[in-house]
């Protein structure tokens, strides 16, 4: 195993302006276990162009950016063909997407449950490891393999036997995030506010009725010592459809559950969210991901209309709109009224476009 190199390509995105890595006297990285570690800047190659990725010639390749971006990468990586590819993008149709593009290629399923960093020092390019961002895999006869190359990197993987089961899982308690980026404030405020509480609820029982419908089971993991984080629903104790009945209790019954939740999505070391990051920055969120997911999967038997998730989907997409016509980042806040005015009768005010 002592063969075995890492190699990384990709394009490094930050909405703070600040932040040069090629200017970078080094890059440091505080670890989620308070360990520091530093390289200095002419031991790093940054690269941001696929090709050398051919050019490196690996045996495994791990995807993990935006699965709207998956398909323009593919094109370009299309002499890969042959190898293998993990596939860890927050989407569902991911692995499909390579099956087609590289169709002699043998694709594994995972999951990154939770990767955030923040910046400490943004001239200096130091980060805080907010979390162990584990990798989970689906089980194969490759997994194990693959399994030691990337701990001998100092990637923690685990193995597990429905790696969607955790995708859907993470998804229902993602549906948070356009809430989050809409109203333009913090989970944990979010959260605090009953009225939009009480949506986030309707759009995790629209989900969950949708899971049902198609034979999907949503699981979150439970053991707190498996990722350093309490992937459960506001209570580990509690079954994951339990979350949307919690969500609706007063916050006195509330307020002792929510820690764990707020562990989920890391909201007190990382206040602001990947959508609400997107819309400051005027970039296409992953909306299709989340609610978007949500009605697909329903008009697969049209048995439920998800009215809240298409709500929330088209006023996303609103929002996108203007971002490209402007190219702008979004600056207004919508209120709870405004949200749901839109989502009953579709009423807008001109004053937010």
């Amino acid at each position: 195993m002592s063969n075995n190199i890492l190699f990384i390509t990709g394009h490094p995105s930050f909405s703070n302006p600040n932040i040069d890595l090629k200017k970078s006297k080094h890059l440091k990285v505080r670890t989620y276990d308070d360990y520091e570690i530093s390289v200095p800047r002419d031991e790093i190659d940054f690269n941001d162009n696929l090709k050398t990725l051919i050019e490196f010639n690996p045996d495994y390749v791990l995807i993990t950016f935006k699965e709207n971006l998956i398909i323009e990468a593919l094109q370009k990586v299309a002499e890969l063909d042959g190898k293998t590819v993990i596939v860890t993008t927050n989407g569902y149709n991911a692995p499909e997407f390579v099956r087609v593009a590289l169709p002699n290629t043998k694709v594994i399923e995972g999951i990154i449950m939770q990767s955030i960093s923040t910046v400490e020092n943004s001239i200096n390019s130091e980060f805080i490891q907010e979390c162990e961002g584990c990798i989970y895999l689906q089980s194969s006869v490759e997994t194990p393999l693959i399994h030691q190359i990337l701990q001998q990197s100092m990637l923690t993987t685990h193995t597990c036997n429905n790696v969607k089961s955790l995708i859907y899982g993470k998804l229902l308690l993602s549906l948070a995030h356009p809430l989050v980026a809409l109203s333009d404030q913090s989970l944990q405020k979010l959260i605090q506010n009953k009225n939009w509480r009480r949506l986030l609820a309707l759009l995790m029982w629209e989900a969950l009725k949708v899971f049902n419908n198609n034979g999907i089971v949503p699981s979150v993991l439970s053991h707190l010592n498996i990722c350093n984080l309490e992937l459960s629903t506001l209570n580990s104790s509690l079954p994951l459809y339990l979350t949307p009945y919690l969500l609706l209790t007063p916050n006195w019954i509330l307020k002792p559950m929510l820690n764990n939740f707020y562990d989920f999505l890391n909201v007190e070391s990382h206040p602001v969210l990947k959508m609400s990051d997107d819309f400051k920055s005027g970039r296409k969120t992953e909306i299709e991901e989340l609610q978007g997911e949500i009605i697909k999967l329903a008009n697969n038997n049209k048995l439920i209309k998800p009215k809240y998730n298409e709500g929330i989907y088209q006023l996303v997409k609103l929002v996108e709109k203007s971002m490209f016509d402007t190219q702008e980042g979004w600056k207004i806040a919508f209120t709870y009224e405004e949200v749901m005015a839109y989502i009953d009768h579709g009423e807008i005010s001109k004053v937010l476009f």
